[in-house]
């Protein structure tokens, strides 16, 4: 596998549901984490285009 492809699973699969958790449960929820969160998801998709 190309390790852009193993960075972008790692990141969409194990680190958002984690950090996403994170979030909800401390009650911090907020505008600038939807924004890193949604910047996360557009640079692993955009990894994941590249194959």
């Amino acid at each position: 596998m190309n390790l852009d492809y193993d960075t972008a699973v790692i990141m969409l699969a194990i680190t958002f549901p984690l950090v996403m958790t994170w979030l909800l449960v401390s009650g911090e929820l907020e505008l600038w984490a939807y924004l890193g969160i949604y910047g996360i998801c557009l640079w692993g998709l955009g990894a994941l285009k590249k194959e």
